[in-house]
């Protein structure tokens, strides 16, 4: 089998497979991206691959009953700019519909993904000391993410007759080292709006009087000066019309916490046998009886989940931890003080793990128990290289928390960028992100990122916010409640 071809492009070491795709994407040694390609589905066939110097060119043809109806070529290019270009040609005198086009990678860190119709902007964060990002700009096509995939094209591709101005179909990305987050804001639409997460009963203004805007679910108030928006609690779609397209603006306005989500959510935990609650639910279900949002009835019950709950076999996890010492808190229960070291010592290292570990020391003293508790052991798991990347800068930033330094390591800013840094886009799930707010709340409050376009603490709020108005997963919500 034929070696990879070596393309390197301002510190970047890229290695191309005879096929064209990028077996992978290296900076100073460290692992970036790997299997970095556009994908056509079949009936694509992939045709044959051009390599040159600083060039990837990959052809592709579509055939119907051994009659061929389309070209497509992609191609990159690594010169100033990395630029990905993808063109496809309908070959046939009627109008074809072909599959769409994605852009396929596995990343060594989380790449924030914001794919929005005519924009998209992909960042990747390799981790450099100088926190230079490789960004990813679209300048022509229109991208989706759907399914935690990267769509590049219109799904389907519809193309005129060949001969006629829409027989063609043209993507067009640019890929260049930006200095830092505030420089990608730089990029966004000069009407972007300045929040899209926002508290109930807000609004947002859209500077863009001559603009069309549709909005399901959202109500619009247009006047001289541009558009006001306002909805319901919720994740909301705008579609704006200007400039070479319709953008997409998700717009996310946060429900009360606790009368729209954490009570309806424990009073349906209410009527679940005890006995079956998951570790996460009685904490969650302790937190909201705790904060008086429950019920004094109630209590007998979370009594009951809980003993269970200490009584299971097998590894703990750190919310299980948790809501067995929110209980010795609460009621003192020196039958459940006893359990607390043995229970600390099944709890792994995972993400959590040492956050909640200090919580459960100080209610063990407090109960007149053990003192000291063991510490969680064993591996950081991780399916894909990057859940093990972020698993451990999590457990790295909670053990910054304990003995912080003047100023946030690159570690732990690197980290909290996956919450946002006040741009748009998706990074990681709903537990992850939860979890990565709650284990950063004990960072010092006078910790800033100048590279960022908001404060770390306006990060934090609205990463939150985002999850309330994502009507977030029980688990991430028990996180929240941290």
């Amino acid at each position: 089998m034929p070696a990879p071809t070596l393309i390197t492009w301002r510190g970047l070491q890229v290695e191309v497979a005879p096929d064209g795709s990028l077996v992978s994407v290296s900076c100073d040694g460290q692992p970036v991206l790997r299997d970095f390609a556009v994908r056509l589905a079949p009936p694509w066939q992939h045709q044959r691959t051009e390599l040159l110097v600083d060039e990837v060119e990959q052809h592709f043809v579509l055939e119907s009953d051994g009659a061929l109806q389309a070209r497509a070529v992609v191609r990159q290019v690594f010169d100033d700019t990395w630029s990905l270009r993808v063109q496809i040609h309908n070959l046939t005198e009627v109008e074809l519909s072909v599959p769409a086009v994605w852009l396929d990678f596995e990343p060594a860190w989380p790449v924030r993904r914001w794919l929005a119709g005519a924009e998209g902007q992909l960042s990747v964060d390799p981790g450099r000391e100088d926190g230079q990002l490789l960004t990813f700009t679209q300048l022509r096509g229109r991208s989706r993410l759907s399914d935690d995939r990267c769509w590049l094209t219109d799904m389907p591709i519809r193309l005129g007759p060949a001969g006629t101005p829409h027989a063609g179909y043209q993507v067009s990305w640019r890929a260049d080292w930006l200095r830092d987050e505030r420089v990608q804001a730089a990029a966004l639409p000069a009407w972007w709006p300045e929040r899209t997460v926002l508290a109930a009963g807000d609004i947002v203004t859209l500077s863009l009087p001559d603009v069309a805007i549709e909005a399901a679910g959202i109500q619009l108030l247009e006047d001289d000066d541009g558009t006001t928006l306002s909805a319901q609690p919720g994740v909301h779609l705008a579609q704006v019309h200007a400039g070479r397209g319709t953008t997409d603006v998700e717009l996310a306005w946060a429900p009360d916490e606790v009368g729209a989500v954490l009570v309806p959510r424990a009073e349906e935990l209410l009527h679940r046998d005890p006995r079956t609650l998951a570790a996460h639910e009685v904490f969650l279900l302790g937190r909201a009886l705790g904060a008086g949002h429950l019920g004094e009835s109630s209590a007998d019950l979370l009594t009951e989940a809980v003993e269970n709950l200490a009584a299971r076999p097998g590894p703990v996890s750190p919310l299980g931890l948790a809501a067995v010492a929110d209980e010795v808190m609460r009621r003192g229960a020196p039958d459940l003080v006893d359990w607390l070291p043995d229970l600390a010592a099944r709890v792994t290292l995972v993400p959590g793990a040492v956050t909640v570990l200090l919580h459960a020391t100080m209610a063990s003293r407090l109960a007149g128990g053990a003192a000291v508790l063991p510490m969680p052991n064993g591996a950081v798991p991780g399916e894909t290289q990057a859940e093990r990347t972020v698993a451990r800068a999590t457990v790295a930033a909670e053990l910054q928390a304990l003995r912080p330094a003047d100023q946030p390591p690159g570690e732990v800013v690197r980290l909290l960028a996956l919450l946002g840094a006040g741009l748009p886009g998706a990074t990681v799930g709903q537990v992850e992100r939860a979890l990565i707010w709650a284990v950063t709340s004990a960072l010092p409050e006078h910790w800033e990122v100048p590279r960022w376009p908001v404060s770390v603490g306006e990060c934090r709020d609205r990463a939150r916010s985002r999850l309330l108005a994502e009507r977030c997963c029980d688990e991430a919500l028990a996180w929240l409640l941290w």
